[in-house]
């Protein structure tokens, strides 16, 4: 989901708090459930489980209209908030369904690898994602919210089907420090590396 241009920022605690009200009231509605998110500067990656087409449009459409009243009343805006429909990749194996979740919920640190920024704690996970909530990471921070998320309802729900909800852990659990979706040339400069 891409914003429009003059919401330069959504990695502000103000933008994320309007957020994190819109998924948590958004989260699971009538066959679409929405089980992990990313927010980024200007889009927003999401994974979500559906019953069926109709649900997920009936979801998305649900989920961008509480958002957008959420961003406009935090930023004291109107008008439009999302720049256009929303894109759609259907997951359709194990593997790119744990691919997906990796790029999701470590989307942050493959940022600062690319840019060169790769300075972040081995143990980081990005506050402005649902990571704080995934139990499918191999090392780290399984059961530990951060103190003032403590007593807040979860922006996210658990997957119903078993591909979301345990069958993506056949191709293994996500490192709490994997760089997602690395090119090979990345990855065997990275190996080279002493």
């Amino acid at each position: 989901m891409r914003f429009v241009d003059d919401i330069s920022n959504l990695r502000t605690s103000r933008c994320m708090r309007a957020l994190w009200f819109a998924f948590a009231k958004g989260k699971e509605r009538d066959g679409f459930r929405l089980c992990h998110y990313a927010v980024q500067r200007n889009h927003i990656h999401l994974i979500c489980e559906v019953d069926d087409r109709e649900a997920l449009m009936r979801g998305m459409k649900g989920l961008s209209v509480r958002v957008a009243r959420q961003l406009n009343k935090a930023l004291g805006r109107s008008g439009r908030v999302i720049a256009d429909r929303y894109h759609v990749r259907v997951l359709e194996s194990l593997r790119q369904l744990r691919a997906a979740i990796a790029y999701v919920i470590n989307n942050r640190r493959r940022h600062l690898y690319e840019h060169g920024g790769w300075t972040v704690r081995r143990d980081f996970v990005d506050p402005f994602s649902s990571g704080w909530y995934f139990d499918g990471f191999a090392d780290g921070p399984r059961d530990r919210l951060p103190g003032r998320l403590a007593n807040v309802e979860a922006p996210v729900t658990a997957a119903q089907a078993w591909p979301l909800q345990r069958g993506w852990r056949h191709h293994g659990l996500v490192a709490v420090d994997e760089i997602p979706a690395r090119r090979a040339s990345d990855r065997r400069r990275r190996r080279a590396m002493p």
